[in-house]
C-alpha cells in the first residue's frame, strides 16, 4: 500500500466495504473471466489490473497525508532556476544508481552529474560573492553618506557590534590619526578581494543579504581599520 495513506483501526473495515462496492465488484468478476494468464504480456497486464483495483478501492476508502507546499528550502539568492534544474536532475538519478550502485555506466553518468552540478554550483557562488565585494567596494568610495548608513544600520545588530559611535569633538581627538588614517584607506584600497572573500565564505552560506555584510565590516574593517580611524574618516566625510 502506498505509504500516503493514512492507516488507523478502522481502515480495514473501510477498505473492505470499498472492496465491495459496485464499481469495484464489476472489475473484480471481469478480472476473473480473464483468458488464461500464460504469457509474460498477459501476466504484466493483469497484475496492473489488480493493482489499479486495489488503489481505486484504497482511494475512496482511506485518507491521504495532505502534500507539503510552500514549505521547502529556502536557497541562496544566487542559487538560480539553472542550478535547480541540475539539483532536480542529480537527485532524480541518484535513485537509479542507488537501485544499480554496482552498475559502471550507471555510477558513471550519476558522477558525471555530480561534478557538472558542482562546477555550475561554484561558479554561480563564486560570481555573487564578487558582484557583492565590488558593490561594497563602489558604495565605500563613490557614497559615504550611504556607506555609514549602512554601518549605523549594522551597529544595531547587537551579536556584531564593533564600532564606536562619532565623537562629539574631532579636534586633537587621536595624535597621528591622519597618517593612521591614510594608511588605512590604502590597505582597503588595496585588497584585491581574496582576504575578504574567504571571509565571505560562511556568511554568505548562512544569509547572502545582509550576513555578508555584516561580516565584512565586523571582521574585515576591524581587522584592518581601528575603531579611532574609522570613527575620524567618517567625521570628516559628514563635516
Amino acid at each position: 500500500m502506498s505509504p500516503g495513506f493514512i492507516w488507523s483501526d478502522d481502515s480495514p473495515a473501510l477498505f473492505q466495504d470499498a472492496l465491495f462496492t459496485a464499481e469495484i465488484q464489476q472489475r473484480l468478476d471481469k478480472f476473473l473471466k480473464l483468458e488464461p494468464i500464460d504469457s509474460e504480456n498477459a501476466i504484466d497486464s493483469a497484475s496492473l489490473e489488480l493493482t489499479d483495483i486495489i488503489i481505486t478501492a484504497a482511494n475512496t476508502s482511506l485518507k491521504r497525508r495532505k502534500a507539503q507546499t510552500g514549505q521547502g528550502v529556502k536557497h541562496q539568492k544566487w542559487f538560480d532556476c539553472s542550478l535547480a534544474y541540475l539539483r532536480k536532475k542529480l537527485f532524480s538519478y541518484w535513485k537509479i544508481y542507488s537501485r544499480f550502485p554496482r552498475d559502471p555506466a550507471v555510477k558513471c553518468h550519476f558522477y558525471k552529474l555530480q561534478r557538472l552540478y558542482t562546477k555550475a554550483r561554484k561558479h554561480k557562488y563564486s560570481e555573487y560573492k564578487q558582484s557583492l565585494l565590488k558593490q561594497i567596494k563602489t558604495l565605500h568610495e563613490e557614497n559615504p553618506k550611504q556607506y555609514w548608513q549602512l554601518i549605523d544600520e549594522l551597529q544595531a545588530i547587537d551579536k556584531f557590534q564593533c564600532l564606536d559611535k562619532i565623537p562629539q569633538k574631532h579636534s586633537g581627538y587621536y595624535p597621528g590619526h591622519s597618517r593612521a588614517q591614510k594608511s588605512k584607506k590604502n590597505e582597503l584600497a588595496d585588497d584585491d578581494g581574496h582576504q575578504l572573500g574567504n571571509k565571505l565564505d560562511y556568511c554568505l552560506s548562512v544569509e547572502p543579504s545582509i550576513g555578508c555584510q555584516i561580516y565584512y565590516f565586523t571582521n574585515g574593517l576591524n581587522s584592518c581599520i581601528s575603531t579611532e580611524a574609522v570613527n575620524l574618516e567618517r567625521y570628516e566625510t559628514e563635516a
